[in-house]
This record gives structure tokens, sequence and C-alpha cells, in this order.
């Protein structure tokens, strides 16, 4: 009886203590965001007693409107007694906002909810410089528009997009092998840099061989202020001198300031004036289905239901109202529901980035979608993308749940929904050429001066981007494509989007070709059939 009340107690002692909440949690890279970027929130999901199986998700909601703007999840299973740390993406827009972490049961239920203290965001055209190290040894001495952030290196995240607000990092006495420095982190540093971001090296003498070291093609000097810098796509990566230290205490914070900004990154002083993603959803919204089987049925029923009108009054009242009944019912009991088919037509539009020197290529997509009938699908994309629905109340995905990124999508004929992603992929030298063998009208950039490449005559085609901004779309116009691209073209030109690689000391190539379906796979949950019924690429391929 003893052991009985003693194993009672304990029971009840544990379902009173039993509960799951969220703790230690930290919004941006060290409370450090950008409007208009992509955030990681890191929380500490903890169980006492209790087991939990559903979702974690982050809730983006308009201040002022109070409406839902995005919301975000991703699957999430805890032991009765357990203990996660997730860092979780969010995309923060220029305007305010409030944002709740909420815990769902794979019921429904809501089981927890908290309101999350969102920093000030620094400003748009502020250096962000991170410097990583296992010491923290630094002193913060702001100057101006730079932010200096310390990071320690187990603390760094592995998914690129978690860097966007990030200019420069510097990586100090930081050991790079494997074992202290995981590939998935490798990786998302390597992709950082390929976006405009510039990396900084201060290595010990034994640290001879790591990942970056492919793209070192000199050894630094010795007691030398002077540091070299590698172009790897948009970014950069060099080698500070081994006497680091003495250089902060000579030169200080105004060391960083000649490396940090990349010409891509520089762009951003320009963004709040540019509207291509405006004017591209638009465009986007302007096509409709090529066609539709429920339309299509409704004439082949009137026309008959006409006859039927014109055929019943020779017969009698009875007959004539039951037929007059009965067809319509059957038309929409029977023809509508059963057989026309679940189909989600895709406008397809991407600028395709190619890094051949990290074999990864970047796909900022834009995605317009219409259905036959009204329709709800879960889009499944390719891993690891970062995906955001243009439409109020939406569910994106997280951008770290692997191969399960989705999201759900209501389709009806009358309306084209936009999202818009963008995903890194491995791509494979074999990949690359076979990739740009066929581009059109395409154009190499190189001492910041743009050839036709198509043209006999190449060097009387070597302009300057004042004059390659009229030429891009006027050469579109004439050449072998599609009016679509051409629209395309004129809005990438009007915005200046192509302006940063003419500052860039790498050679470029530009043009339009079509992605192979398996590079940026399109699926649904169900039965849904998806047909890609438009698809325009402008790939720009980096050394």
């Amino acid at each position: 009886m003893v052991i009985f009340l003693f194993f009672l107690i304990l029971l009840v002692e544990q379902l009173a203590t039993a509960k799951i909440e969220f703790s230690d949690i930290e919004f941006g890279l060290k409370q450090c965001y950008k409007p208009n970027r992509w955030a990681i929130v890191e929380v500490t999901v903890a169980s006492q007693y209790e087991s939990f199986e559903g979702k974690i998700g982050l809730q983006v909601n308009e201040v002022i409107s109070g409406q839902e703007d995005q919301s975000y999840s991703r699957p999430l299973v805890l032991q009765s007694v357990d203990r996660r740390r997730l860092s979780l993406p969010v995309y923060i827009p220029d305007y305010s906002v409030e944002i709740k972490l909420r815990l769902i049961s794979y019921l429904g239920e809501l089981r927890l909810v908290k309101t999350l203290d969102v920093p000030a965001a620094k400003p748009l055209d502020s250096t962000v410089i991170l410097i990583v190290s296992p010491i923290d040894n630094y002193v913060d001495k702001p100057s101006g528009g730079t932010v200096f952030e310390f990071i320690a290196p187990n603390d760094l995240p592995t998914y690129w997009i978690a860097y966007e607000s990030v200019d420069l990092m510097v990586l100090h006495q930081v050991r790079l092998n494997d074992r202290y420095f995981p590939p998935a982190r490798q990786s998302a540093i390597l992709d950082w840099i390929c976006r405009g971001g510039t990396l900084l090296l201060s290595l010990d003498n034994d640290q001879k061989s790591h990942f970056l070291s492919p793209f070192i093609k000199t050894k630094p000097f010795l007691k030398s202020s002077k540091v070299e810098l590698y172009s790897i796509g948009h970014g950069r990566l060099g080698v500070l001198p081994y006497d680091f230290e003495d250089m902060l205490l000579e030169f200080g914070n105004s060391f960083f300031l000649d490396y940090s900004i990349s010409p891509r990154n520089s762009e951003v002083q320009y963004e709040p004036f540019r509207r291509h993603q405006e004017q591209i959803h638009q465009y986007l919204k302007s096509f409709k289905p090529s066609s539709s089987s429920l339309i299509r049925d409704l004439v082949i029923v009137f026309s008959f239901y006409c006859l039927l009108i014109w055929w019943g009054h020779r017969q009698t009242y009875r007959k004539y109202l039951i037929l007059s009944i009965l067809i319509p019912f059957l038309f929409i009991l029977i023809l509508i529901f059963p057989f026309t088919p679940d189909q989600i037509s895709v406008s397809h539009f991407s600028i395709a980035t190619v890094y051949r020197q990290t074999e990864r290529i970047h796909l900022k997509t834009y995605l317009g979608l219409i259905s036959k009938k009204n329709t709800e699908v879960r889009l499944k994309l390719p891993k690891y993308s970062a995906i955001r629905s243009q439409s109020q109340g939406s569910e994106a995905p997280l951008t770290q749940i692997g191969d399960k990124s989705s999201i759900q999508v209501a389709c009806d004929p009358w309306q084209m929904k936009v999202i818009e992603a963008e995903v890194f992929l491995d791509l494979k030298r074999g990949d690359q050429k076979i990739l740009l063998k066929d581009l059109s009208d395409g154009w190499r950039i190189v001492d910041k001066k743009a050839t036709l490449i198509q043209s006999g005559e190449a060097e009387k085609n070597v302009i300057p981007y004042r004059q390659f901004q009229d030429e891009f779309y006027r050469t579109s116009i004439t050449s072998t494509l599609t009016d679509r691209q051409v629209k395309y073209a004129r809005i990438i030109s009007k915005q200046n989007l192509l302006r940063h690689l003419f500052k860039e000391p790498n050679t470029k190539i530009i043009g339009w070709t079509t992605l192979p379906p398996e590079l940026f796979p399109l699926k649904s949950s169900g039965r849904t059939l998806i047909e890609i019924q438009r698809q325009d690429n402008l790939v720009i391929a980096y050394p």
C-alpha cells in the first residue's frame, strides 16, 4: 500500500509539473538584422514530463492592420523529457510587424504562444561587420554607420540566408577543418560569399589546408598591412597578415572600412527606389490559363440546354420539366466534380547565378500559379528553399526543414497567385556546360565593358554600362527572344539590376536559357497536376 501511494504521489507530481516552454530566445544574428532581409530566430524548446508532436511556427502580423502577413512552420517532436535548440529564419519587411512564436499540436491545438521582443532593425545602408573568434578580445568602437558584432564559431548558423544582413566577416583564430567547422557551416559561408559577402581570414601557421584553401592563390606576407582580395562570385575573400591584433591597435576599426562593402552590397542604397519585384508580380498576374475545361464544359452544356428548350416545347409538360431540371443537376454533380482535373498552370521566371568555382547555382524564382478550378495544394519545392508568398494569410516553410520545403497555396481560375523562392543548389561542371551551351542573346562582361557574344564583330560592340543598359533591352527586341523575355529584359534594364556586374573584376556571361526540370522540380503532395506553362530564365555565370 505504501509503495502504491508513493508511485501515485510521484505520478500526480509529474502531472502537476508537466509543461513545455520556450526559453533563451534571440532575434537576429546577435540581435542584428536589416529590413527587407531574412533574419534568424533562435529558441530553446524544453519539455518536462510531457511529450509533443506537431509543429513550431512564426506568425508575422502587420502592426497597423493587425492582419497576418506571413506564417512559417516546421515539424517538431519532443520526448517526455527533451530539450531542442532551433534556428528559425523569418523574412522581415520594411514596415512594423509583430512576431509570435507558436507551438501547435498535430490536432491543430495551439499549445503555446509567445510574442517576441523584436529589436530595432539596423539601417539598410549601414555596414555590419561580424567578428568570429573563440575568444572575445575585440573592443567595439562605433564608427558612424558601421555596426560591429562578435560571435563564437559554434554559434554560427548553418544556413546562408541567416547571414544576409552581414557585409563583412572576420574569422580570427578559428579552426576550419571538418571537426571544428562542420561542412554545413562551410557551405553556408561559401554561399554567403558568392552572394556578395566579404570574408577576411586570420589564421595560425599550422592551418595550411582548409575548405577555403582552393580559393587563395598566394601566401600572405608577414608583417604587412596589405590584404589581397580574391573574387568568388559577387563576393571577396582575403587573408589578413599574422599580426592582426597589432594592426587593430594601430589602425582601429578604420582598417575594416576599406574592405567591407562588395559592389553588389553597395547597391543597397538604391533598393528603396527599385520596383522590379512589383513589376514582375504585376506581369505574372496578367497571365491567364491557356485553356479552361470548366468554361469549355459550360459552353457545351449551355448549347445542349438550348437545344433541349427548343425540343421541349413539342413534348409534354412533365417531360420538359424533368429534363430541364435534371440536365443542369447532372452537369454539376457528374461533370464538374469528378472529371475536371486538379491542375495548376505555372508561369516561371528565374534569375539563375552560376558559381563555377564552388559548383553551386543560386536561383531567385518568381512563380505565378493559376488553376482551372478552385484548388488547394501543398506545393513542394527543392530542399532548403526560402519561400515568401505575396498573399496574406499564407503559410510558408522555413529554410532548414530539408526535403519537406513546401507551401500551402489556394488557387482559382480568376487570379494568379505569386510566390517567391530563393535557393542554392549543387551544379557540377558537366551540368554547367550543358546549362550554358545554348544561351540566347548572350553578353560577356569583363573590365567594366560588355560584348555581345553572338556578334561577328565583337570589338565594335564593347560598350560601358551606360550604353549596355539600353542595348540589353534593344537587342532583346531584335533577337529571337520571346515577348515575355523582352518584357523581363526591360524591367531588369530599367531597374539597373545588372549594374554591379560592371564594378566587379571577374568575367561574367549573361544570357537566356531553359533550366532542366530536374534542377528546380515542382511537385504536389496530392494528385494535383503541375504544368509548367511558361518558363523564362536569365543566367549570370561566373568563372
